[in-house]
């Protein structure tokens, strides 16, 4: 998202602030954007209701249709756990990502 949030920024010739913060917490960023002049790129379900209770506003911008590529990161040497690599799976079967492709 951030990556998503740069290109927005630099495609609309606008040069990034200083204050970026990045956080995985929606309440977090509701109270930076209450008691500062932040914004926040967040999914739009999410944000809703807090639009429609005049809470928070949309700035419409025209997003990529597909996201930046994420990747998968596991310490070195150390195989992960079985629910860890359950999930892993589940990851790379959404993604549709071959265990082979990624030189396993």
């Amino acid at each position: 998202v951030r990556k998503v949030s740069d290109d927005l920024f630099g495609g609309a010739g606008l040069a990034l602030t200083a204050g970026v913060v990045e956080t995985p917490s929606f309440l977090f960023a509701l109270e930076l954007m209450n008691t500062t002049h932040m914004m926040s790129l967040q999914p739009a379900a999410l944000i809703q209701k807090y639009v429609d209770r005049g809470l928070l506003s949309r700035i419409p911008v025209e997003l990529p249709d597909r996201m930046p590529s994420y990747g998968l990161i596991t310490r070195l040497g150390e195989p992960p756990t079985p629910s860890a690599q359950a999930f892993i799976d589940v990851l790379r079967d959404t993604a549709g990502v071959v265990p082979d492709a990624l030189g396993e």
